[in-house]
């Protein structure tokens, strides 16, 4: 595959795997793990941690439940 930009491709199921038991330790952790997870408790972690990304969050789970 060739791109006009350079890209990294991260699989957020490896990447929940590695980080399960460390903490968000910087806001490219934080953004996947914004992407990532789906348990309350890591959200929670990461709205704490990153207070900004809870519009983001809010957003986005709006999103999901209209689509239901």
């Amino acid at each position: 595959m060739e791109f006009l930009q350079k890209y990294l491709f991260i699989p957020l199921d490896i990447f929940r795997k590695r980080k399960q038991n460390e903490g968000i330790m910087d806001k490219r952790d934080a953004w996947l793990t914004l992407f990532a997870e789906d348990r309350p408790e890591r959200i929670a972690e990461l709205i704490e941690a990153y207070p900004e990304f809870r519009t983001v969050y809010e957003e986005g789970y709006g999103i999901w439940c209209k689509k239901k």
